[in-house]
């Protein structure tokens, strides 16, 4: 993974490094439907302990949720998204 130098990094505003990648790299994660609910009202009614996976755009915001990874990583590669590997 390409780290930033130090000097973009600060040159960056928040928004300006949330924007980077957006609608080209995603990130998958495994997240409690109960948590999800907090950024994708539509899975309140799930169950809030059931483990979803979230294709999340450079931004944070939801593209997709699956109770699959395969489902989620075949919708980011249909988009031609880049999955971003998060540590």
């Amino acid at each position: 993974m390409t780290k930033l130098p130090s000097e973009f990094r600060d040159a960056l505003s928040s928004v300006g490094f949330r924007d980077l990648g957006n609608g080209e790299v995603a990130f998958l994660r495994e997240m409690q439907a109960g948590d999800l609910a907090e950024i994708l009202p539509e899975v309140r009614d799930l169950e809030p302990t059931m483990m979803l996976w979230a294709l999340l755009g450079a931004d944070g915001s939801p593209i997709i949720v699956s109770d699959t990874r395969q489902v989620a990583e075949a919708d980011a590669l249909e988009r031609d998204m880049t999955i971003a590997s998060v540590h």
